[in-house]
């Protein structure tokens, strides 16, 4: 007699693949593109006084944080957002979004060199080292 061969159970948790890898990058991506755009109005919103309560704390703490840089956040997240909607390939858009970062430091810093100390805390930090 042989042994007759064992079943897969099932709802096992070794097949079945996690949320993220069942959505699409491409779907990430989008979803991506669709949250930065509304953080790019929330921003804009909140600048001009348009953001309620929550929208005037977050513009008070990222103005202390960037001085007069804090206009470049809003920028740099419709940046993310074009590229992110860009993006047809399938990876994640790691290297814009890195280059976003980078972007805003260095624009950070050389606010707090051109305008004398409008940078506030964080631009006065990456532009120590340079003056």
């Amino acid at each position: 007699m042989s042994k007759k061969p064992k079943k897969k159970q099932r709802g096992t948790d070794e097949d079945k693949p996690s949320f993220l890898e069942r959505i699409s990058k491409e779907t990430i991506n989008a979803v991506l593109g669709v949250l930065s755009s509304l953080l790019t109005i929330f921003l804009l919103a909140s600048a001009f006084e348009k953001g309620g309560m929550v929208g005037t704390t977050v513009y008070n703490f990222l103005s202390y944080l960037f001085g007069i840089g804090y206009y470049l956040v809003p920028l740099v997240f419709a940046l993310l957002a074009v590229s992110f909607f860009q993006s047809k390939e399938k990876d994640f858009a790691l290297p814009q979004t890195l280059g976003s970062i980078l972007f805003f430091a260095s624009s950070l810093g050389l606010t707090n060199i051109l305008a004398v100390d409008r940078g506030w805390f964080i631009g006065g930090f990456i532009s120590s080292p340079l003056i």
